[in-house]
């Protein structure tokens, strides 16, 4: 029953009421923030290099616990830079080449899939979690047996992954003015066909609505895929759009300014 915004720069989160479009509330995290999930009944806020995860609890409107996670050799904090929710448990995308399953009931780590160099998207759909990582690999875990089930070289500049209306799509930042969408088949995790290009380098990506949505970066615009066709709509939105989020039947999208773009 909300929207809710990582507010990356100034260490806060805001609740906004989708029915008035007005802020409800700014909440103070203390630390940075590199990634929003809502799910397992709070939301969650991943703080980059602080290695920590955050807990919100929506009926209070405050963080109710700052989850610490170690590396391997839990002496020292892991970057924490993506976070996702699905089948009963929170999966983070971490600095030390793992996604780590953490439990919501009891908010400790039981769980790890090693995937190699930092993951820097994960997303849940289709059953299946979904990892892009550094150099452009992606890569399918069955979050039931916490294990790799499949991987396919997509994009070499990959930046974000979103599941749903029928395949897997990867954001590719050719660094060449413009950017790519790739799409992979769930099913045998391999690319299905040619990539849709883009006029402008992209940032987040999501699904919903029958399209994919794409942040459209320094362009000032968001672009909608037709999953069936491949044809593309652009829609003005100003300054720089950083990313994207579907539901209740809306799309949101968090813009910034264009020093901000990628």
């Amino acid at each position: 029953g909300a929207v809710w915004v990582a507010n990356a720069d100034d260490g806060t989160v805001t609740r906004i009421d989708p029915g008035t479009r007005k802020i409800v509330q700014t909440i103070g995290t203390g630390t940075s923030a590199s990634d929003i999930a809502v799910g397992e009944g709070a939301v969650w806020v991943a703080s980059g290099s602080e290695g920590t995860l955050l807990r919100i609890d929506p009926r209070t409107n405050t963080v109710v616990r700052t989850i610490r996670l170690g590396g391997p050799d839990k002496l020292a904090p892991e970057g924490v830079y993506s976070v996702v929710t699905g089948d009963g448990a929170v999966w983070v995308g971490s600095g030390s080449g793992a996604v780590l399953k953490i439990d919501p009931a009891t908010d400790r780590e039981v769980g790890r899939v090693p995937v190699g160099p930092t993951p820097t998207d994960i997303a849940f759909g289709n059953g299946e979690l979904w990892v892009v990582r550094i150099g452009g690999r992606v890569l399918r875990i069955d979050p039931a047996k916490g294990a790799l089930t499949g991987a396919v070289a997509a994009a070499p500049y990959a930046r974000a992954i979103a599941a749903g209306v029928g395949g897997v799509w990867v954001t590719d930042a050719t660094f060449e003015g413009h950017g790519l969408v790739w799409r992979i088949d769930p099913a045998t995790v391999t690319i299905s066909g040619g990539p849709t290009t883009l006029p402008t380098p992209p940032a987040g990506v999501a699904t919903g609505g029958g399209a994919v949505w794409v942040a459209g970066g320094s362009s000032g615009t968001v672009i909608e895929i037709d999953p069936a066709s491949g044809s593309t709509r652009s829609i003005g939105v100003g300054n720089a759009p950083l990313d994207v989020a579907y539901g209740g039947g809306e799309l949101w999208v968090t813009v910034g300014t264009r020093e901000d773009s990628p």
